[in-house]
């Protein structure tokens, strides 16, 4: 217990200052500061700083930041920053930033930002956004935004924004004003507008525009239908079929064509 701070190499049981705790290598324990907590090394326990908690390792167990909770390491438990909660490795467990949570590597578990969630890496669990939602690998599971979600490589299972949705990749369920992949296997929901660039389209989709370049496989249904190749059946005002023979290629109400 020190006053106004708490200092030293290692802290093991309770470390409390009335400006704050620090050190310099590990904290295993309960951890409190007036104005925050901070050790180079592992932190690993209970850590609560009116402005922010810090690590230069990992930190595992329940770490709230009046304005933040960062690490150089990765992150484990439940995070609470009132601005932010960010780390340079991997995240598994709950965060929860009032702006927004930040991931160097991999997270999973439960991620809430204010205005954002983003992962350098894979992102698996509940998401929730209340602008966007990005990862540069994988997302797997729920992903709420009020914006937009973006993934490098594969959006997987529950994905639902208020303007836009795209992925090289989407499996399961999108829906979103605007919707955009390479190849799907879903029910796409866009009210506006979906696009396939140079891929395959295997489901349901519906939406004011269908732009299918590639392969539509299943049913799509809109005010015009656009696919270049159609192995299935489209319902609008307009549509069209660039595999099937010239006359037949743009029908209104109905059109269907098998590949195979």
């Amino acid at each position: 217990l020190g006053l106004p701070a708490t200092g030293a190499r290692r802290i093991d049981g309770i470390g409390a200052g009335i400006f704050g705790v620090g050190a310099s290598s590990s904290i295993r324990g309960i951890a409190l500061g007036g104005i925050g907590v901070g050790v180079g090394g592992d932190l690993t326990g209970i850590a609560i700083g009116g402005i922010g908690v810090g690590g230069g390792g990992d930190v595992r167990g329940i770490s709230i930041g009046g304005i933040g909770v960062g690490t150089g390491g990765n992150l484990h438990g439940l995070s609470i920053g009132g601005v932010g909660v960010g780390t340079g490795g991997n995240a598994r467990g709950i965060l929860i930033g009032g702006i927004g949570a930040g991931v160097g590597g991999d997270v999973e578990g439960i991620s809430v930002g204010g205005i954002g969630v983003g992962a350098g890496g894979n992102m698996r669990g509940l998401s929730i956004g209340g602008v966007g939602i990005g990862a540069g690998g994988n997302v797997t599971g729920v992903q709420l935004a009020g914006i937009g979600i973006g993934s490098g490589g594969t959006l997987k299972y529950v994905s639902i924004a208020g303007v836009g949705i795209g992925a090289p990749r989407i499996e399961g369920l999108a829906i979103a004003s605007a919707v955009g992949a390479q190849n799907v296997h879903a029910v796409v929901i866009a009210p506006i507008y979906f696009k396939i660039d140079d891929g395959q389209m295997n489901g349901l989709n519906i939406s004011a525009w269908n732009n299918i370049h590639g392969t539509q496989r299943g049913l799509a249904i809109g005010l015009y239908n656009y696919a270049r190749s159609l192995d299935g059946l489209q319902i609008g005002i307009l549509n069209y079929a660039g595999n099937k023979s010239r006359g037949t290629r743009v029908l209104p109400l109905i059109n269907y064509a098998r590949t195979h």
